[in-house]
């Protein structure tokens, strides 16, 4: 923000030294808080603006790129490296946009909530595609603490939870919502990264 910077920059002429003493931390605590309710009111009302939510043609990559900027302040206020590999093309369904933002916008939060329960360090968060015989597969890995404590086949569930006062209810829209688009899911307890990998599986009309 142009005024954050501003006043940024007078207190540090006038208190030089002690500024990046005593408020420089907390500051900048303060603007990445700042980014990430924006990240989060942009996102909520992104998913209900009715445009996004009525039945037409979906670039899928182009939504997966669009989540991932608007993310970007949220997830560097929580130090997460993003690492995003994209298959080649350019696929597409038939579908909502709202619907394909849904899921990853569940998958990205889900991994950084791993994250602050398990005191994640060096944080990681893969996004990744492949298209083969008119199938397309969105893979998110993190390198969390995985699926622990819990039957991978009950993650899916509405109200279970590792997360405490979760709801539960993240992956079951996942499933939910990747089901109405005629695909699948599925998960990875621990992958190459160490945590957890989700898999989604749409068919798509081209690419």
């Amino acid at each position: 923000m142009v005024w954050e910077d501003e006043d940024q920059r007078r207190a540090k002429q006038h208190l030089d030294a002690q500024y990046d003493a005593f408020f420089s931390k907390p500051v900048d605590a303060i603007i990445r808080s700042i980014d990430t309710l924006g990240v989060l009111s942009s996102a909520t009302l992104s998913l209900i603006d009715h445009e996004k939510r009525r039945m037409s043609r979906v670039e899928l990559h182009q939504v997966i790129n669009n989540v991932i900027k608007m993310f970007e302040p949220f997830l560097k206020g929580r130090d997460v490296e993003l690492k995003v590999n994209l298959d080649a093309g350019s696929p597409f369904i038939r579908g909502s946009e709202a619907a394909v933002e849904s899921i990853l916008t569940n998958l990205l939060n889900n991994s950084i909530a791993a994250f602050e329960i398990d005191g994640t360090k060096s944080r990681v968060i893969r996004i990744s595609t492949t298209i083969e015989d008119g199938q397309f597969t969105l893979a998110v890995a993190d390198n969390g603490p995985g699926i622990a404590n819990i039957a991978k086949r009950t993650i899916w569930l509405p109200g279970i939870t590792t997360k405490p006062h979760g709801t539960g209810l993240g992956l079951t829209i996942v499933r939910d919502t990747v089901i109405d688009l005629g695909g699948s899911v599925d998960a990875d307890e621990h992958c190459d990264l160490g945590g957890a990998e989700i898999f989604v599986n749409i068919p798509i009309i081209g690419k």
